[in-house]
């Protein structure tokens, strides 16, 4: 897949002339980087971003590397048949067409957190609720979390980085919590948002994950929790969000697990039933 596309590229993919493109770069609104050569070129998540800024129209796909359906766009696709696509695209390992499907939903406008609460989400229960019914429930499951994780970081490195320093979030699932797909879908939706990610996994002990906010001078923390903590790791859970909230660290809590957790004093804790919700209060600490 091409990092870069040329003006002319650029300009063919969403049908204005190539004077447009260098009109938008010269009053700022469009990133141009340079060769070593001096020619112009433009970084594939700078043309994504600008594409989603401004809802231009893409006619020409294959010059972003996005393989657009004929019948329909996702920009109008219905959830439903969104849903219904991923869904079969996840069932039969094909693993080229989920990536591009969520890459190009992301062009054509939705966040990553419609994406993950949406259509992924849904799709990703439809198969693991194959178990009971189908014996190849198990191998189809742990195929399609490997296809969605591998989809989600190609998603991520469309994000355009923000041209300021930006605020650091590191977070992970707590120890015996091996579902990596729901805290990558946190750090590819906080990545979307404009913060730096650092993405711990799954199976993470509560005190590696404050000890490296406290290294890596964190504003946000987050916890992924899809089932119920233990004794011993909600009295851990307790003491490492006293420890964040000392230091000022919002910790974002998610997951069916979240209404689980203790009680605590919930000044800097924020438990959100949808990444949606954590994508706009998320963007609100940013203002």
């Amino acid at each position: 897949m091409t990092q870069f596309l040329s003006p002319r590229q650029f300009a063919e993919a969403i049908g204005v002339s190539e004077s447009s493109v260098r009109r938008w770069a010269d009053r700022g609104d469009l990133a141009i980087a340079r060769t070593a050569g001096g020619h112009r070129k433009i970084a594939r998540s700078e043309a994504i971003r600008f594409i989603r800024d401004h809802s231009a129209e893409v006619v020409r796909p294959d010059l972003l590397a996005i393989s657009e359906p004929t019948h329909r766009r996702a920009r109008t696709t219905a959830f439903a048949e969104q849903h219904a696509e991923l869904f079969e695209a996840l069932v039969a390992g094909e693993a080229d067409v989920v990536t591009n499907m969520l890459t190009r939903m992301y062009v054509h406008g939705v966040s990553a957190a419609a994406i993950c609460d949406g259509p992924l989400r849904h799709a990703m229960q439809e198969i693991g609720g194959l178990w009971p019914e189908d014996k190849r429930g198990i191998f189809l499951e742990h195929r399609a979390t490997n296809i969605c994780l591998e989809a989600l970081t190609t998603l991520r490195k469309q994000f355009s980085r923000p041209s300021a320093e930006p605020p650091i979030a590191v977070g992970g699932a707590p120890e015996k919590d091996p579902y990596a797909v729901p805290t990558l879908m946190v750090s590819v939706v906080l990545s979307d948002v404009g913060y730096e990610t650092v993405n711990l996994g799954a199976n993470t002990p509560l005190s590696v994950l404050t000890q490296s906010a406290a290294e890596l001078g964190a504003k946000v923390v987050w916890l992924s929790v899809s089932r119920k903590l233990t004794t011993t790791m909600q009295k851990e859970f307790a003491s490492a969000a006293a420890q964040l909230q000392r230091r000022r660290m919002h910790l974002f809590v998610g997951g069916r697990g979240a209404s689980l957790l203790p009680t605590v004093n919930r000044k800097y804790i924020h438990v959100f039933h949808a990444l949606s919700e954590m994508d706009a209060f998320a963007r609100s600490l940013l203002s």
